[in-house]
């Protein structure tokens, strides 16, 4: 996955790093499954998506033409399906024509797409173009998915609440640090940020981030809709994340120690 979807930085891979992958394909004979799903999603200033195959093809021969590569890419995830509409395609480069036919046969014996899903997969790789009737709404819709995005340097700002900047993909994950006094920091605050405030975030120990009780991570989405509702958002998190440290002391008396 060249945006590292499961680390922490929510890093987005360099040419030059996917260029030491293909050279390490190579060397060792491999088949390189590149997850792109992401490729929409950069956030961090100056980010540019390279595909696997553009490396490829600029490192010309031996490479471009012996390395095979399956570039995969969907609408499920990213600003176009937004994780509900359901479409995707993978691009065989250098496979064997015998094994195209075989991944054909496998493709073609499973549900395809629904329709809403096949227009909105069109609309992803060919895109509304300046000039057309449909840009101007296509392009506000794309840029204001990411204004919550805007705001994640007013959110570092909040007491016990850091922000790792983010460089890629639909998600960030805020350190939380709390003192060590029973239960888990990540699950108390999403559960209480969940009914307090009405706004869900996943504990970071389901995915694997422990670091003790006084630095744990949260997983919270960056990408909204509309720039009213990232404002409602930071305002809801910066007035919840107050009262939180106020209110953390009296939580933990009630809480059951196991």
């Amino acid at each position: 996955d060249n945006l590292h979807e499961n680390v922490l930085m929510r890093h987005v891979q360099t040419k030059d790093s996917i260029k030491d992958v293909i050279r390490f394909a190579a060397e060792e004979r491999l088949i390189i499954m590149a997850d792109e799903v992401y490729q929409s999603c950069m956030i961090g200033e100056g980010m540019e998506f390279c595909s696997y195959k553009r490396a490829l093809m600029e490192m010309g021969a031996p490479y471009s033409n012996m390395v095979e590569l399956a570039s995969i890419n969907s609408i499920s995830k990213g600003l176009m399906g937004e994780c509900g509409l359901r479409g995707g395609y993978v691009e065989l480069v250098n496979f064997d024509p015998s094994m195209k036919q075989n991944i054909f046969k496998l493709f073609s014996a499973m549900p395809c797409a629904s329709l809403m899903g096949q227009i909105a997969l069109h609309v992803m790789v060919d895109p509304p173009r300046p000039g057309q009737p449909s840009y101007p709404l296509y392009t506000n819709v794309r840029l204001e998915g990411f204004s919550l995005v805007l705001t994640l340097g007013v959110l570092n700002s909040l007491p016990a609440i850091t922000w790792q900047p983010v460089m890629g993909g639909m998600f960030a994950f805020p350190r939380v640090s709390f003192s060590q006094r029973g239960q888990e920091p990540d699950v108390m605050y999403c559960l209480r940020l969940l009914e307090d405030e009405g706004l869900c975030f996943l504990p970071g120990y389901e995915l694997g981030m422990t670091e003790g009780l006084e630095n744990t991570h949260l997983q919270g989405c960056v990408v909204v809709l509309t720039t009213n509702l990232a404002e409602e958002y930071v305002t809801h998190e910066f007035s919840f994340d107050e009262l939180i440290l106020l209110r953390c002391n009296t939580w933990q008396k009630n809480i059951n120690y196991q």
